[in-house]
């Protein structure tokens, strides 16, 4: 858009009696117009609406609630996350439904914030939708992940921040905002709030104290882990290698270590999978221990594995008490 509309914002709203998604420009961040008609006419988006320029599709990309009977004249219904992209901001297709309660959740659970933030550092996607639980009236914090932004997957379903505990300032639960950043080297830090009211008592008393924005600090590309409290085991499925190393996120406590091979897996099938390529095997691999954002694995002192550039390639781990939060081809 021109200088007078470098800075966009978007917003719920209503329009002849209907809710709607509404929108403004401004050249400076404080004085602001509003764009006239709705961006999505007859749309209920009333939670936290998340939307960004994406340079490399050259559109407009927005996160906004879904309803699975909104199109039927009723808001009254299972709550989704919705998706939708546009080259014009003054103008939005209707969002579609991308992420929804799973099979895996309890009948009573809806998708509320959907708190999207692009991976720092990486052409990845992350969500760390507020999972509300009816039955409790209570909401957790849970973390899902996407290579396009539009297909999504939760690692676990366990909340990777819960409700506090009886007595505390989140005993109401826990909603996370827009905006991962790194405060200091090796750190990356999300925005939530915690709530002592619940989602139903707020409607019938207000008056709780409200507690604030804190902050949420994991280590670098540390949301998550693939651990071995004493030993375990693991081969990746097969992946395409590019680059001419890699590198490993991980911890090991004392006493522990981790090794890897590396094997080709050009001719792999159902029933055979093929062996460490020569000098990258276990025996020849040089064992990781500490604490590393990004270790170079090595055999033998070597690090070079060029030659598996562009090939399918199968990984394989011995883990000692251990936590392995990421791997990396560089």
């Amino acid at each position: 858009g021109s200088s007078d509309e470098r800075y966009k914002i978007i917003t719920a709203g209503s329009y002849e009696g209907r809710f709607c998604v509404f929108g403004g420009v401004s050249p400076d961040g404080f004085r602001w117009k509003l764009i006239d008609k709705p961006l999505i006419p007859k749309y209920l988006s009333d939670v936290q609406i998340i939307a960004y320029f994406d340079v490399e599709k050259g559109k407009y990309i927005g996160y906004f609630r879904g309803w699975t009977a909104h199109e039927h004249g009723s808001s009254h219904a299972r709550r989704t996350i919705a998706y939708s992209e546009t080259e014009d901001y003054s103008n939005w297709p209707r969002p579609r439904t991308i992420v929804t309660a799973s099979l895996h959740d309890q009948p009573d659970t809806d998708v509320y914030t959907n708190s999207y933030n692009p991976w720092p550092e990486s052409d990845a996607h992350l969500m760390f939708p507020a999972m509300y639980h009816h039955s409790k009236d209570v909401t957790d914090l849970q973390m899902m992940t996407s290579r396009d932004g539009l297909n999504w997957e939760r690692p676990s379903n366990n909340p990777v921040i819960p409700a506090g505990a009886s007595g505390s300032n989140a005993v109401g639960g826990v909603y996370a905002g827009h905006g991962l950043v790194c405060f200091r080297p090796g750190e990356v830090s999300l925005p939530f709030t915690p709530r002592m009211a619940t989602h139903n008592t707020v409607f019938f008393d207000n008056s709780m104290e409200e507690p604030g924005v804190f902050s949420a600090t994991w280590r670098e590309d540390g949301f998550m882990s693939l651990s071995a409290e004493s030993y375990g085991a693991f081969t990746t499925l097969i992946v395409d290698f590019c680059g001419n190393a890699m590198r490993l996120n991980i911890y090991t406590r004392l006493g522990g270590s981790v090794l890897v091979e590396i094997a080709d897996a050009s001719n792999d099938n159902r029933r055979v999978h093929s062996p460490a390529i020569q000098g990258r095997s276990f025996n020849d691999c040089d064992p990781i221990t500490g604490d590393h954002i990004s270790k170079t694995v090595t055999w033998n002192g070597e690090s070079d594995l060029s030659v598996l550039k562009g090939k399918p390639v199968r990984i394989r781990f011995k883990m000692r008490r251990s936590d392995l939060y990421a791997i990396d081809f560089r």
